[in-house]
């Protein structure tokens, strides 16, 4: 879908901020109260669910042009979707779609966020967001004796994540959630070197036609390997 595609959505907005907070009905004082990181952080409306669908109807209707504040307010999303869980709770609307779709709307313009550009790069480049060589990508799991799902039937795919394989301090996490599978008599595989990124980071920073890229990839190496659990 494009951003002209949720105009309605944007328009159901009533500016009640509900997406500022939980669900207010749950709300049992002030210090658990938000469900923003961004507002919590920034403390304005325009860094809300609410905030930043004003942005992007001004967006397309032309109203406004990319400026750094826009950027800013945009790239300062987790687009972790506690607004959409507290809108959907109290009004019934999609709130984290039509953000995700703005972002793409930049990425799409060539306003990416300088930030990540490494990140990006890396993720195009090497087929992971953490810099590191495709050589050592499967060598997380040494010691293991884990099947390789690319050689050898499994039943279950673990899938190992760009910090599993490259990120010290996440390393050991992956290991013991294999360690875990097998012992409770689970037939396990991975990637190894032959991994594909997970195209999360693909999701997150909008870079679109490369997210369905990848997904594919994965798809693809899912459905060969036979397994029944991905």
């Amino acid at each position: 879908m494009a951003l002209k595609d949720y105009r309605e959505e944007m328009l159901m907005c009533c500016r009640c901020s509900y997406c500022k907070f939980i669900p207010l009905e749950k709300i049992e004082g002030v210090n658990n109260a938000s469900v923003c990181p961004s507002v919590s952080r920034f403390n304005f409306n325009t860094y809300s669910g609410g905030g930043r669908l004003n942005f992007a109807m001004a967006m397309l209707e032309k109203k406004i042009d990319y400026s750094d504040k826009l950027l800013e307010v945009v790239y300062n999303c987790q687009m972790c979707g506690g607004c959409d869980v507290s809108c959907k709770y109290g009004m019934d609307m999609d709130v984290l779609d039509p953000i995700n779709e703005m972002r793409i709307q930049c990425v799409s313009d060539g306003h990416t966020l300088k930030a990540l550009d490494t990140v990006i790069n890396s993720l195009k480049k090497q087929n992971t967001m953490i810099p590191g060589s495709a050589a050592k990508r499967g060598d997380w799991a040494k010691g293991l004796d884990v099947k390789d799902y690319t050689a050898q039937k499994a039943r279950v795919i673990f899938h190992a994540g760009c910090r599993t394989c490259f990120d010290k301090r996440h390393v050991g996490g992956g290991a013991n959630a294999v360690k875990l599978l097998q012992k409770a008599g689970v037939d396990v595989g991975i990637a190894g070197k032959k991994r594909c990124a997970a195209a999360a980071g693909h999701t997150r920073w909008a870079i679109k036609d490369d997210f369905l890229a990848q997904a594919k990839k994965n798809m693809e190496m899912f459905k060969k390997s036979g397994a029944e659990y991905w």
